[in-house]
């Protein structure tokens, strides 16, 4: 978008790297026309600290400031949206996983890492063109998966308040892209759900191990059994992530990320 934006001369613009943007598409004409973008915007964000180092590596000559993804924190409540035995799940503990089906995302590591996890059924939401070989291999670690498509905010907000875990298991994948930063995690953390997430991208900038969230190394199968197995024997330390999780979110609360681009605006 920011690449048609900049045809437009007498139209200023704000644009903002997300994720695979960033490091993505830096040969030749594709360069040459993030370089005009970037060039004719009348400023340039980024979602997370890591992002404006990626940003910097591949085009140093451009200034950019940290405006952090948002959650409409009123939205994701789990005292509100709670729903007993949403995913006919029974007695078990839900581990869910929310996104796109892409390599970038790791679900096949967390799939593995479901092996070795006590009574509990793996929830994932979103499609993509990961999902037949996810599908796949779901059957032959023998784990019980359901996979629910794509689903509307109205449909998430008791996903997030019914489960009892999510995991994010991203990667650096064979292109080199990192994530951003999530927006299901704070999505997850607005709706005080304990959140375990891979050091990867700009995570480590929102997650700090053992306080707010669990941390591990990507594609370390060992290392998510241990996490989830621990929020879900230890309680002391669920309700601490829990609790911590909601308390960082109010930083990212649509209301002050959106008067942070209100004061961009206004500086025009």
């Amino acid at each position: 978008q920011g690449i048609v934006q900049s045809f437009f001369k007498d139209k200023p613009y704000i644009v903002t790297g997300h994720g695979g943007d960033i490091s993505s598409l830096n040969n030749g004409i594709f360069k040459r026309l993030k370089e005009r973008c970037l060039s004719r915007a009348k400023t340039i964000t980024v979602v997370s600290e890591f992002k404006q180092k990626e940003l910097n590596k591949y085009y140093p000559r451009y200034e950019s400031e940290i405006l952090s993804m948002g959650v409409n924190t009123l939205l994701f409540d789990r005292k509100i949206n709670y729903s007993s035995n949403y995913f006919n799940q029974g007695n078990r503990k839900v581990i869910l996983y929310v996104g796109r089906l892409a390599e970038i995302k790791g679900v096949e590591y967390l799939i593995q890492a479901m092996k070795h996890v006590g009574d509990t059924i793996l929830v994932i939401v979103g499609n993509g063109p990961e999902r037949e070989h996810l599908e796949e291999l779901a059957k032959t670690c023998n784990v019980d998966v359901k996979f629910l498509g794509s689903k509307s905010h109205e449909e998430l907000k008791i996903i997030y308040a019914s489960a009892d875990v999510l995991v994010v298991p991203s990667i650096i994948d064979h292109k080199g892209a990192q994530e951003g930063l999530p927006t299901v995690i704070l999505e997850a953390m607005a709706s005080e759900l304990p959140v375990i997430a891979t050091k990867t991208g700009g995570i480590p900038q929102l997650i700090q191990d053992g306080v707010n969230g669990l941390l591990c190394e990507e594609r370390c199968v060992w290392q998510l059994t241990d996490n989830i197995c621990s929020l879900l024997n230890d309680h002391d330390l669920y309700e601490k992530i829990a609790a911590n999780g909601k308390e960082t979110i109010k930083e990212y609360d649509y209301r002050n990320i959106a008067q942070k681009y209100h004061d961009i605006l206004e500086n025009y």
